[in-house]
């Protein structure tokens, strides 16, 4: 009878000074010289690549849903820095999703936020608090956004949780630490939609709540927009004309700027994009890398080349020969397996 492990832990047990070990050893260096010089050029070389793997073609692995609210008469939003480019782009309209019960953990107006007016916020008194919503008995409703709005420019560290039992809370979606603008809704895209009979948001970094909007809510309807070239847009007339837009030009600034034509009039809420980022950098020897099982040999296989390169000459050619070969095979297999559909874009007005 086989002897199987019946773990899958192989990638998150594989750190970056792993990778970087192994890389010096295809090299022929092994661990006891690796210096620390070398083992920093290792490290500034896989980030590197992993810049330069956002130029050979879109990594699926590295597409994240994301949105933002529309604003009556803007026609430009700035992006994420790490933006390298957007694939589909919506405008909808969403439902809130009410009917449940405030609670908040540290004091305030539990049923503030949810009210749907910013004057009336949930100030907490004590550093990492949570305030949940609790939907009736028998009622799970389908969650995919959270918008989370600030009272006051703060800063947070937030996470999303989920109940189905209203005992038990799993994490939904942790999101970094960022800044949360006074009267700037900001969205979340749950990485999976859930049907719940609770969510509520949990700051973890010391900040004390003092939120004025969570908006829990699922899409009613999108209207997919068209991709536009700077030379489209610059040709089009009347830019500052509001109507439902239908299409879109993505300015690549070092911060990236989405464009929307014609300017939004008040038909939709929101736009819902599918974003393509750069690879997290790496900034310490103890971490994963942002990278999926899959790709770990082409990882390897990468740094060893450029390694190579600088303390190895001889095995360069070979090195750099097996390196494509490995991004190749990893970039094939990266694909969405689904039948081509040519469709004509028309739209009705």
């Amino acid at each position: 009878m086989a002897v199987l492990s019946y773990t899958y832990n192989f990638y998150n047990n594989t750190l970056i000074d792993s990778y970087i070990t192994k890389a010096f050893q295809r090299c022929g260096i092994l661990g006891p010289d690796i210096t620390g010089l070398m083992a920093d050029s290792a490290v500034f070389d896989l980030n590197l690549m992993f810049s330069e793997w956002a130029n050979k073609g879109l990594n699926l692995f590295t597409v994240e849903k994301k949105m933002f609210n529309l604003n009556q008469g803007q026609s430009s939003y700035i992006l994420d820095q790490y933006t390298v480019e957007t694939t589909e782009v919506t405008a909808g309209l969403n439902l809130q999703l009410l009917g449940g019960v405030a609670a908040s953990s540290a004091g305030g107006n539990a049923a503030g936020p949810f009210s749907g007016n910013p004057l009336t916020p949930c100030t907490q008194v004590a550093p990492n608090g949570n305030i949940s919503y609790t939907y009736p008995p028998g009622s799970t409703p389908c969650v995919y956004y959270v918008g989370i709005q600030s009272f006051t420019n703060t800063t947070y560290s937030i996470v999303i949780e989920y109940t189905i039992d209203g005992v038990l809370w799993n994490l939904a979606l942790e999101i970094p630490k960022q800044l949360y603008p006074a009267n700037n809704l900001l969205w979340f895209v749950l990485p999976a939609q859930l049907n719940v009979s609770g969510i509520r948001i949990r700051e973890t970094g010391g900040a004390t709540l003092n939120i004025a909007i969570i908006n829990i809510s699922q899409p009613t309807y999108s209207r997919i927009l068209s991709p536009i070239s700077r030379a489209e847009y610059t040709s089009y007339p009347n830019k500052t004309n509001q109507a439902v837009p239908s299409s879109f030009y993505l300015d690549r600034q070092e911060t990236p700027i989405m464009v929307l034509w014609p300017t939004p009039d008040p038909t939709y809420q929101t736009i819902v994009y599918n974003a393509s980022q750069q690879i997290m950098d790496v900034n310490a020897l103890a971490q994963n890398p942002n990278i999926p099982q899959r790709f770990m040999e082409a990882a390897i296989a990468g740094l060893s080349a450029r390694m190579a390169l600088i303390f190895a000459a001889d095995k360069f050619p070979l090195l750099d020969s097996l390196s494509q070969r490995a991004f190749d095979l990893a970039a094939r297999e990266d694909v969405e397996n689904v039948p081509m559909r040519i469709t004509p874009n028309i739209f009705y007005t």
